[in-house]
């Protein structure tokens, strides 16, 4: 084969390879449990941080009836040029033992920044609003913001003492989701009414969707992906070509 097909040959094994070798992990990102960068901080009073994977539990361990106790999670944005969008959901009980079902016996109202966007159950399912069924969108943390999500407890009073005979315990995770923000979010604080909009279940689906540290813009990849398919078929049918061209040449010079 001639120098300048083989030429043709190593440029489109280069721009296989530049491709392949910048394509961003999606994959890996996505299963390997991160949903918060390193710059988003969330924890507790006590100093009990949110892993990576944004999971924060919340143990109910035989309370009394009539018991009242609350909870307050800062939450800032320590990102050095990030702004990211977060979410809050409540998960499905990860452990219920015993007769009481505390997740649906003590009553939780969520407060942030001091105004109310979640009264119900401890399991999610509210008054006005299922955040076991939709994350609840807390808006834009730009970089350095800090905010604050309180939640205060009490329960039923309505248990007796031989509701408590047998030992009760019910385990809930909270699930935080922060998706890189390009001015795609809107950054109004959430409150109670806002919060029944159906764009929270879109924004949870986007948060488990795609990465969310090293976060690529939108489709960006796929197009470029696109683009290097259409480029490499358009030079294997030049090359197709000048073979052809010239196997027909050296035919007629004699080379057969």
């Amino acid at each position: 084969m001639s120098k300048h097909l083989s030429k043709y040959y190593l440029v489109l094994i280069g721009l296989l390879l530049i491709f392949f070798g910048n394509i961003p992990s999606v994959a890996s990102a996505a299963t390997g449990g991160i949903v918060l960068p390193k710059g988003m901080v969330i924890g507790d009073e006590t100093g009990l941080q949110v892993k990576p994977s944004g999971k924060y539990m919340v143990e109910i361990n035989n309370v009394l009836p009539g018991n009242k106790w609350q909870t307050t999670i800062t939450i800032k944005n320590e990102e050095k040029k990030d702004s990211y969008f977060l979410t809050f959901q409540v998960l499905p009980p990860t452990l219920q033992v015993g007769p009481i079902d505390f997740s649906e016996a003590i009553a939780m109202k969520l407060f942030y920044d001091d105004k109310l966007i979640y009264d119900g159950a401890v399991s999610g399912k509210g008054k006005d609003l299922d955040i076991q069924s939709e994350a609840l969108a807390l808006g834009t943390y730009q970089v350095g913001e800090e905010h604050q999500l309180r939640a205060e407890f009490e329960m039923d009073k309505s248990y007796t003492k031989e509701d408590y005979i047998q030992k009760s315990i019910t385990e809930n995770v909270w699930q935080f989701k922060a998706i890189k923000d390009n001015g795609t979010y809107t950054n109004k604080p959430p409150t109670l009414a806002d919060s029944t909009k159906p764009s929270a279940s879109k924004i949870a689906s986007l948060a488990a969707k795609f990465p969310k540290t090293g976060e690529i813009s939108g489709y960006g990849w796929l197009k470029g992906f696109l683009g290097l398919i259409i480029i490499s078929l358009a030079v294997f049918l030049f090359l197709k070509k000048e073979k052809k061209k010239y196997l027909s040449e050296s035919y007629w010079k004699g080379d057969h």
